[in-house]
């Protein structure tokens, strides 16, 4: 298992931490970097990229010609996680290096991300237009396969750029987590393409969500897959093949108005990620 698996305790108590009162791939453009550049920039140096608010880290696939459009995969991190964590997670990285995508890992401030847009905290679809905004200087890009991942909080964060659409994302995919009360009325309008994976054991981010301190509560992602389904215009499909999806994943697909799907799974486990659900998820990504 992939090491975002982490300690459930450690888990708990950062959770407690963070609702507490203290803080606790056509060749290039004519304007992209050339090759010997994107040769130089085969990751981020070990201080990240910086932009405006924040950095994040790159991984570049190793099989890439330097030439080629690279699919993106933009990973939000879990509650005091950083990137250099996620990218030294090999079993996490290789599913990206061996699809052939571009892996960007913005970091949160301090540990967490501002998915309530409080007006102290920083500005994070603005600041994530900003990071890919420098991807596309460093790297020539595939716009038409640009996706959102997120673990945890992370996931809360997906969602949040999925409901807003800013800045717009050709697929969404979260993982063990989702909005927070309290929910929003309605989602922009805009062809939506979301995989959800959740586990049923989960006690640290539960399907059901739980209350915290301080009166907040973890949402509840049943409930946003039906709202974001009713917001989406969706059909209710039937469960996905067992023989197409990794072992122990059982999914539903919902083809919605104007072309988007949203893609619900479940597996039995707690508060983690297999390899597996990423390479299907990235699989998901390209065949948007």
């Amino acid at each position: 298992m992939v090491p975002l698996r982490l300690a459930r305790a450690v888990l708990l108590a950062t959770v407690m931490a963070l609702v507490g009162g203290s803080p606790a791939g056509a060749g290039p453009s004519a304007a992209g970097p050339s090759a010997a550049a994107n040769a130089a920039d085969a990751a981020c140096p070990d201080e990240g990229c910086r932009v405006d608010g924040g950095r994040y880290r790159a991984v570049v696939p190793p099989a890439w010609n330097g030439r080629d459009p690279l699919p993106v995969a933009v990973w939000f991190h879990g509650y005091r996680q950083d990137p250099g964590e996620v990218i030294g997670d090999r079993p996490l990285v290789t599913p990206f290096a061996r699809r052939g995508v571009l892996l960007v890992v913005p970091e949160g401030a301090e540990g967490s991300w501002n998915f309530r847009a409080r007006p102290e905290g920083r500005d994070e679809p603005a600041f994530v237009g900003r990071v890919l905004d420098d991807v596309r200087r460093r790297w020539p890009v595939d716009d038409g396969h640009v996706a959102a991942f997120g673990f945890s909080i992370g996931a809360t964060m997906v969602w949040t750029l999925a409901c807003r659409r800013q800045p717009v994302f050709t697929a969404h995919v979260a993982f063990s987590g989702t909005l927070w009360p309290p929910y929003p009325e309605h989602c922009a309008a805009g062809r939506t393409d979301l995989l959800h994976i959740h586990g049923t054991t989960d006690t640290v981010f539960p399907l059901a969500g739980r209350e915290l301190r301080n009166g907040l509560r973890q949402g509840n992602s049943d409930m946003m897959l039906d709202f974001l389904r009713a917001e989406k215009s969706c059909r209710a499909a039937a469960p996905l093949p067992a023989a197409t999806l990794p072992a122990g994943l059982a999914c539903r697909s919902d083809d919605c108005a104007g072309g988007g799907t949203i893609v619900s799974c479940r597996h039995g486990g707690g508060h983690w990620v297999e390899p597996g659900w990423v390479d299907m998820a990235l699989g998901w990504m390209l065949a948007r």
